[in-house]
């Protein structure tokens, strides 16, 4: 029994032997796949910017492009479409370099809020970048309640207010206001600042003679003034 073991074995190896050599064969002749992109995402800092509307973002917007493998791809060429907020772009088309990545320059549009990007590279590759336009700098001022007042000497106004827009015509919450009153009595702040809906508001306090008030409102070059009279 025990030699009739050992010579069956060199059978066994050779068949094992046999086996692999065909497998390799095989697997040597199967034909492989072509790579092309699997998946796009944006590298850091490119997704969720913030910028001041009309203006090019701060940093170029990046997208690396993968294949199947989850490898980064070169050479593939990327479509850039704006799909919400207006703007414009450097470039249409731009092509991944060894590492991956396609880029464009965005200028955003000249409306507050969310503005959108898409990056597409074929088939079902594609990525929507988002960014957030910032109202720029206050350039008007307009009156929006408390001018023409007619008031008893020795009280309180009813609030003067203003709005804040720039030169778009959005909304500039957070900016400051600077209130000068030329003609005495008692001003309730010298400075305020714009809420969300980019309005800033005063009250006045009169003397106890009558009196007309001249109150300037002043942001940069922008200004508005209000009359308040008191008798």
């Amino acid at each position: 029994m025990t030699s009739r073991a050992r010579r069956t074995r060199p059978s066994s190896v050779l068949l094992a032997v046999a086996c692999t050599a065909v497998l390799a064969a095989c697997h040597k002749g199967a034909p492989v796949a072509p790579l092309v992109p699997a998946s796009m995402s944006p590298t850091q800092g490119s997704d969720a910017q913030s910028g001041t509307v009309g203006q090019r973002l701060p940093a170029s917007v990046v997208v690396r492009v993968y294949d199947q493998n989850g490898s980064p791809m070169g050479n593939v060429v990327v479509v850039w479409t704006i799909v919400a907020g207006g703007g414009s772009l450097d470039t249409g088309l731009s092509t991944t370099d060894a590492q991956g990545d396609a880029l464009v320059n965005w200028t955003l549009g000249t409306v507050a809020g969310v503005d959108s990007l898409e990056a597409y590279a074929g088939g079902a590759v594609s990525y929507i970048v988002v960014a957030k336009g910032q109202p720029g700098p206050v350039t008007t001022l307009s009156k929006v309640a408390g001018d023409q007042q007619a008031v008893a000497k020795g009280t309180t106004s009813a609030p003067l207010i203003v709005q804040a827009r720039d030169q778009y015509g959005n909304l500039v919450p957070g900016s400051a206001i600077t209130w000068v009153d030329q003609n005495g009595g008692a001003l309730s702040a010298a400075q305020t600042t714009t809420d969300a809906s980019g309005d800033a508001s005063v009250t006045l306090t009169t003397d106890p003679s009558a009196e007309t008030y001249t109150i300037v409102a002043q942001d940069g070059a922008a200004r508005v003034t209000f009359v308040v009279t008191s008798s």
